[in-house]
């Protein structure tokens, strides 16, 4: 790989010119990216784990991004994902895959929110909805480089941000409804929350292990994915579909139900069929 003439390779004290620190700093980030925008010979090509911001809900968080790159003719950075597993082509997991994407998402979030700030006015133009992944090859510490078309996920993320005002509102609605001062960080009022439990929840949400162990409890058809949860709502949980299937637990309780029950033994009768 190479960056504006100059080949990237393991960092040296020579290199210092061109590579930044992994700075501690807040402010030094924005001084090299002031740089960039500036044109100045000295920004660098890479900057290594730079402390940037999103704000959300009026406070901003603190975000590092593994790598932003741009060699010297290109006009800003971009933001690059390292991870540690390999690169296994169409094999590769697409949840570790969704997982890069997502956070390469939230650098570029960063990165335009930075610039604004410097006064850029088409920080979607300056940084696009690009990133870069970098995963080993298979049997070896060679690294593999997959650009990575952000759209999607940048899409998606922006909604929640600008949606987090509302939600916000209605999470402290929710825990007025529970009780007087009721807060997240009691275990009894978590509990006491709706479970929403998806699969793609262990993707991004810290909660997910605690919701999981809830909606199993309850055998929530969500636990299947969104499609399952559509099909068997009827039914309400997956062991009631289970009754259905075999015959159990007395008549339908509803029509909905009942034709759940028909569709599941039609399902059952043709896939005896084709074994």
């Amino acid at each position: 790989m190479s960056m504006g003439g100059r080949g990237c390779s393991p960092c040296t004290a020579s290199m210092a010119g061109w590579l930044s620190p992994r700075a501690k700093s807040p402010c030094l980030p924005i001084r090299l990216l002031d740089q960039k925008l500036a044109g100045h010979p000295d920004a660098p090509n890479l900057i290594i784990q730079p402390q940037l911001s999103v704000p959300l809900l009026g406070i901003d968080h603190t975000i590092k991004p593994d790598v932003l790159v741009a060699s010297d003719a290109e006009a800003f950075y971009r933001p690059v994902e390292v991870k540690s597993y390999a690169d296994r082509a169409g094999k590769t997991a697409q949840a570790d895959l969704r997982s890069a994407c997502r956070q390469n998402a939230v650098a570029v979030v960063g990165l335009r929110t930075a610039v604004t700030r410097l006064g850029v006015s088409h920080s979607e133009a300056l940084v696009p909805a690009d990133g870069d992944l970098v995963l080993k090859s298979p049997g070896s510490s060679l690294p593999t480089l997959r650009p990575m078309v952000l759209v999607g996920e940048l899409w998606s993320l922006e909604n929640v941000l600008r949606a987090a005002p509302g939600a916000l509102a209605n999470l402290e609605g929710l825990l007025r409804g529970i009780r007087s001062g009721a807060a997240l960080d009691d275990p009894a009022v978590l509990d006491a929350i709706p479970n929403n439990y998806q699969p793609s929840c262990a993707e991004h949400c810290p909660l997910a292990k605690r919701c999981k162990r809830q909606a199993q409890a309850l055998g929530d058809p969500g636990l299947l994915g969104a499609q399952a949860r559509e099909e068997f709502a009827a039914a309400g949980s997956l062991p009631r579909v289970l009754d259905l299937l075999g015959g159990r637990g007395g008549p339908s309780r509803t029509a909905a139900e009942g034709d759940l029950a028909a569709r599941l033994w039609e399902t059952s009768a043709e896939l005896q069929k084709a074994v």
